[in-house]
């Protein structure tokens, strides 16, 4: 099952970074992204070449901020300073897509929040289900790949949970 989970799991970040750019922030300690990935998941390391991953936690917890929704909430509206999320680029006035796929609330209200009154941004939440078996996980991510373009491409903020 872990092989399939790294599949299905490795066919939705290829999918990604053919639409766009791809960051990674998680609320786990810095580093645990690429060890865990290489303890448990080989075969997605090669994928991560290249992808932006940050930890909200090791960045904010040091400066006094304890919760965790706080820490992915400032993570985000760092990542948003500056930068346009659709693909191909963009500049100043172009929509801007901030696509969140996660399986925790923490994940969906920070993105909610840190786009909240921001002009041409859309935000996009995928929620997943916590904690789940890897047969559920590998699920979620066949069909995550296969309506990620349709995600990107829709015309508004999108709140699937």
């Amino acid at each position: 099952e872990l092989s399939r989970a790294a599949r299905d799991s490795a066919r939705t970040l290829r999918t990604a970074r053919r639409l766009g750019p791809v960051v990674i922030l998680t609320n786990g300690q810095l580093g645990w992204v690429e060890l865990s990935c290489l303890r448990f998941l080989p075969a997605l390391a090669p994928l991560l070449e290249g992808v932006r991953i940050r930890s909200a936690r090791s960045h904010y917890e040091p400066l006094g901020v304890s919760s965790p929704l706080q820490w992915k909430c400032l993570a985000f509206r760092d990542e948003l300073k500056g930068v346009c999320f659709q693909g191909g680029g963009g500049g100043a006035g172009r929509v801007k897509n901030i696509i969140s796929i996660g399986d925790s609330a923490h994940e969906r209200e920070a993105l909610l929040q840190a786009t909240r009154g921001i002009a041409d941004c859309w935000s996009k939440s995928v929620k997943f289900f916590a904690r789940p078996h890897l047969a559920l996980l590998a699920e979620q991510h066949r069909f995550l790949a296969m309506c990620l373009r349709p995600i990107v491409e829709h015309r508004g903020s999108l709140d699937l949970c």
